[in-house]
């Protein structure tokens, strides 16, 4: 499941949950490309990752150029990974730290995204996040 999309003001949702298939990390990577690209100003992304599984070499290398491309054009962005320690959490706290912007942070729980990002955001983008937050992952896209 794949998922990505600007629903209020600068907040992009963006969430990868098992089960993924052929092509749909490519497809996630185009649709935050054109949400991206779309925007008038840098965003404020919110990730969802809890339920991500290992991504292949190759997937992986195309996230990680995504993420490096748009880092201009984003100006926050939370992650939120499975359990520390996780082989997925550990793949992409690499993938982020990588990307080697200093406001792209990942997270472990739901409080603590939420803290790092609603200062950023207004009074409806929160309420938005917070939506998004407590939204079950296959009922998105």
């Amino acid at each position: 499941m794949i998922y990505a999309q600007k629903t209020v003001g600068r907040m992009l949702e963006a969430a990868i949950a098992s089960p993924i298939g052929p092509g749909d990390i490519d497809a996630f990577i185009q649709r935050v490309r054109m949400v991206v690209l779309a925007a008038n100003e840098p965003l404020i992304a919110a990730v969802r990752m809890e339920q991500c599984p290992v991504l292949t070499a190759e997937d992986a290398e195309q996230y990680s150029v995504l993420i490096k491309r748009d880092n201009p054009r984003v100006h926050r962005v939370g992650y939120l990974l499975q359990r520390r320690g996780s082989p997925e959490a550990v793949q992409f706290e690499h993938l982020i730290k990588e990307g080697n912007h200093p406001q792209r942070k990942f997270f472990y729980t739901k409080p603590s995204i939420r803290a790092f990002l609603q200062d950023e955001l207004t009074p409806i983008e929160v309420t938005r996040l917070d939506a998004f937050l407590a939204a079950d992952l296959t009922k998105l896209g």
